[in-house]
């Protein structure tokens, strides 16, 4: 029977003789519970609950707590709602309860609020200041489908965004593939995600096809910013410059287009 979980954090304090200061930081349920007092290790395993006082709760069949290190490791298969409601699903992941920080160096699966899908191959949560780092393979795939690969990332729980570096974007939108061959993508130094638009430092856009080896495309646009505002299916450029065939031609202060 699942043991009740006023009476579990009794046994924590029976066996450890902690101050109850503590059972306000950890709280931990689960359906067989099994404690080491020589390695003040808590063993849980069934239906596993973990949480803390600012709600960041942690999901798993398998964990242990280890009083001295203030770590908790999950073992198998783990989700993780923080307190902002964003989704981390992976295995084997730790929280440290004194650094305050959730990580792995796992492929992790992140969701946002917005349905963007993180794709992670290592990340840090800091759970205070409500932010993820992540560098690495990383992949975003937007509730439009528009795909996006960083080399390093944050994301803001707060303030709801994405800023990464080293970028190339993937654009799902039928409306710049006027001929199904097109290929419209953008590469940039940097790039910011927000809900409304993805704001580009120093990119390049074209539609072209991509082409065999390290031919450049037949044109493209280079500019200092680049924004696509999904939502208005447009695409704003400052200090534009029109390539044919890698060779300048046009230089545009400011420009759009669908």
């Amino acid at each position: 029977m699942k043991n009740n979980l006023f009476k579990f954090l009794f046994l924590i304090l029976l066996s450890f003789g902690l101050q109850s200061s503590f059972a306000e930081e950890v709280f931990i349920d689960a359906e067989v519970v099994e404690v080491n007092k020589e390695s003040k290790t808590i063993y849980a395993k069934g239906n596993v609950k973990i949480y803390d006082k600012m709600e960041n709760t942690i999901y798993s069949d398998s964990a242990e707590y280890n009083k001295l290190t203030g770590i908790v490791k999950t073992i198998g298969p783990t989700k993780i709602i923080t307190s902002n409601k964003y989704e981390i699903e992976g295995e084997n992941l730790f929280y440290d309860d004194n650094k305050k920080i959730i990580y792995s160096q796992n492929e992790t699966l992140i969701t946002d609020t917005d349905n963007n899908k993180i794709l992670v191959s290592m990340f840090n949560y800091l759970t205070l200041k409500n932010m993820f780092f992540s560098k690495g393979n990383i992949e975003v795939t937007d509730k439009r489908s528009n795909k996006y690969y960083f080399s390093e990332i944050y994301i803001d729980e707060k303030e709801k965004k994405i800023v990464g570096s080293d970028i190339k974007s993937y654009i799902n939108d039928e409306n710049l593939k006027p001929d199904k061959r097109n290929e419209p993508r953008l590469f940039a130094n940097s790039a910011t995600l927000t809900q409304e638009n993805t704001v580009f430092e120093k990119g390049v856009f074209t539609s072209c096809k991509s082409r065999d080896g390290k031919k450049c495309p037949p044109w493209a646009l280079r500019a200092k910013k680049i924004e696509h505002n999904a939502a208005k299916k447009t695409i704003y450029y400052t200090d534009a410059v029109m390539k044919i065939y890698d060779f300048p031609v046009f230089y545009f202060p400011k420009f759009f287009h669908p």
